[in-house]
């Protein structure tokens, strides 16, 4: 029965890791995700500068 924990704490172990390790990654992504949506409203008012500037 011993071994049976052990491989068990083992698995556990190794599980929470992953966890880890995933939020970690989803944490990255949402700061990703948050400076491309901050890089597209830049670039979208400097396009509407632009065209608005075109037309006159």
């Amino acid at each position: 029965m011993a071994k049976n924990e052990n491989r068990y704490k083992a698995s556990d172990g190794a599980a929470t890791a992953k966890a880890i390790v995933l939020d970690e990654r989803e944490r990255q992504l949402q700061r990703e995700i948050k400076e491309l949506k901050e890089a597209n409203e830049i670039l979208q008012g400097a396009l509407a500068f632009f065209v608005k500037g075109w037309k006159k």
